[in-house]
């Protein structure tokens, strides 16, 4: 049975691997992101229409 260290030292090893992107994946799937997953929507939406030219 592993201690609660060893269990924390885990956990922070999962979050560490992770890269910013996945990270925000992951929290905005859990709900805990919904500011900015508002955020990142508003943006890739403008710059989509930036990229086709209809802004």
């Amino acid at each position: 049975m592993k201690t609660r260290q060893e269990r924390k030292q885990e956990i922070k090893r999962f979050f560490d691997r992770l890269s910013p992107s996945e990270l925000d994946r992951l929290l905005e799937r859990n709900g805990i992101n919904d500011k900015e997953s508002d955020e990142a929507l508003a943006y890739r939406i403008i710059k989509e229409e930036i990229e086709k030219g209809e802004i």
